[in-house]
């Protein structure tokens, strides 16, 4: 479940927003983001939600928690964890488009995965960012360290895709998991950051390059991660 910013939006919602999700080996939290400055936080819930229903769990849950804001928690004058207790009722819609409640429990700080505040809200200039040692170094020595997970052979891919989409090009793909312009890491290698240059839907891929330009490489939409949304915005004819 993936969203990028829509960058007309320009409220907060009225209580903080939360995406529900689990299987059988466990139930999670994620915020949902909205705008800058905003918040990413996963959480792992210490049991299943009372009366939820696991298809809906199983699929992604959009849940609001009334007693929390929309927009960001701080404290102090800097943005905080809103999570501070550990109960909390929350609402969502059920079966039918019911309005249903229920109560979510977070077992301590130790359940929270990941919270993040710098990141997300950090303004990417991609052409004047501090490099780190990879990008010092050209780019290439860190792409050609990925090949068992990133193809140089770009031309076999880029030749046979006939719908691929760029800043520039026109297209969205609501599959993939990243747009143009944004920076990514890649499973396995979390040091790594790259660029998106170009989607490819029809072979579930990217285009990364490195932050410099100086190389590039194909990787699956599946090995890909999002670090830093960059400036896509989904074109206003393909959002109906």
């Amino acid at each position: 479940w993936f969203t990028h910013f829509d960058m007309t939006v320009k409220e907060y919602p009225e209580f903080a927003e939360y995406l529900l999700f689990g299987d059988d080996n466990g139930t999670y939290l994620s915020h949902i983001m909205t705008m800058r400055p905003d918040m990413h936080q996963v959480v792992a819930l210490d049991r299943k939600p009372p009366g939820v229903d696991d298809n809906l769990i199983r699929d992604g849950l959009v849940i609001t928690i009334p007693s929390l804001p929309g927009e960001p928690f701080r404290l102090d004058g800097e943005m905080a964890d809103p999570l501070q207790e550990n109960e909390y009722t929350f609402e969502y819609v059920g079966k039918y488009g019911k309005k249903m409640k229920s109560t979510l429990h977070v077992a301590g700080d130790q359940a929270k995965i990941w919270t993040d505040f710098k990141e997300l809200n950090a303004e990417h200039n991609h052409d004047d960012e501090e490099k780190t040692d990879d990008d010092k170094s050209g780019g290439q020595a860190s792409l050609t360290s990925l090949g068992n997970i990133l193809d140089s052979n770009t031309k076999k891919y880029l030749s046979k895709s006939k719908n691929m989409y760029d800043m520039v090009k026109s297209g969205f793909d609501p599959q993939a998991p990243v747009q143009p312009g944004d920076i990514v890491s890649l499973k396995g290698h979390a040091d790594v950051r790259l660029k998106v240059d170009k989607v490819l839907p029809d072979q579930q891929a990217v285009l990364l390059k490195a932050r410099d330009g100086s190389a590039s490489g194909i990787a699956k939409y599946s090995d890909v991660i999002l670090v830093s949304p960059g400036d896509f915005v989904i074109p206003i004819e393909l959002t109906d």
